[in-house]
């Protein structure tokens, strides 16, 4: 998506049309790479709320692993607990 949205036709481009001793007039465009930013932003938004689901899912699993009093096992799962 970011390749696709970077390559857009959408940003303003320079068009100048004065010519000078090498270019007719209208020949030199410039894209300025001023692509709508929004489709990417939104995408990793989601992204960064994705993840840190993933994270606190993660820590509450291993909270229930490592606390005998929900799990059962010994304290943070060693041998000899201190």
């Amino acid at each position: 998506m970011l390749s696709a949205e970077a390559n857009a036709a959408t940003d303003n481009p320079l068009v100048f049309e004065k010519a000078t001793a090498t270019r007719r007039a209208g020949e030199l465009v410039v894209s300025g790479g001023n692509f709508h930013g929004q489709p990417v932003s939104q995408a990793l938004d989601l992204l960064a709320i994705a993840c840190a689901q993933l994270q606190a899912i993660s820590e509450r699993r291993v909270e229930q692993l490592v606390n005998p009093s929900l799990s059962g096992l010994r304290r943070f799962l060693a041998e000899t607990p201190v």
